[in-house]
């Protein structure tokens, strides 16, 4: 969690999507993963 929050802090884009076309909020969700999803809401 440090580390996406640090790359968030630094100007990370949190919109980037992968290769199939998903963004870490995506990811997060597919995980049901609350606490990561909090960060890129």
């Amino acid at each position: 969690m440090d580390v996406v929050e640090l790359l968030l802090a630094k100007g990370a884009n949190p919109n980037k999507k992968d290769r199939e076309g998903q963004t870490p909020y995506d990811i997060a969700r597919e995980r049901e993963d609350e606490e990561m999803m909090a960060l890129f809401e």
